[in-house]
């Protein structure tokens, strides 16, 4: 799949036209055919509404300065960048299943924060009772 593809097939899936379960990650060389770049791939997921907390792991063969590589990862939102040559399979699939996790525990952790926010704000925004109501004048409950 090159570039192209890979961001048509992000937007079937945001526009409900993509069918099947949902890829949990997403393994992009930086160098695909085309106009569009992995890191480019990677920017599209994680704006994406549906696939933004999907890991993504990026590959390349070409070496990368720090600086180059950091901006890499910034502009892709990647959980992980691997040279070429890929280890070897049962490596590769344990440094995989390690994102997986990772992701999965910073997915659920935010779920746990938006939920804790949420009954915080419940708790701000209860209705007042007359008797909790702060007065708003001087005479305020006098006869």
């Amino acid at each position: 799949m090159d570039g192209e593809e890979a961001i048509a097939w992000i937007e079937d899936v945001d526009e409900g036209r993509a069918k099947g379960e949902k890829p949990e990650l997403a393994l992009i060389d930086l160098r695909l055919p085309g106009t569009i770049q992995g890191e480019m791939v990677g920017e599209r997921i994680r704006q994406s509404s549906q696939l933004k907390d999907m890991a993504i792991v990026l590959i390349t063969a070409y070496h990368l300065t720090k600086d180059m590589k950091e901006q890499i990862m910034m502009q892709s939102g990647a959980d992980e960048l691997l040279y070429k040559p890929l280890p070897r399979f049962s490596e590769l699939k344990q440094r995989l299943e390690g994102v997986l996790v990772a992701r999965r525990a910073r997915k659920q952790a935010a779920v746990s924060a938006s939920a804790s926010n949420l009954s915080q704000t419940e708790k701000d925004t209860k209705p007042l009772t007359l008797r909790e109501m702060p007065p708003t004048s001087p005479n305020d409950g006098k006869v």
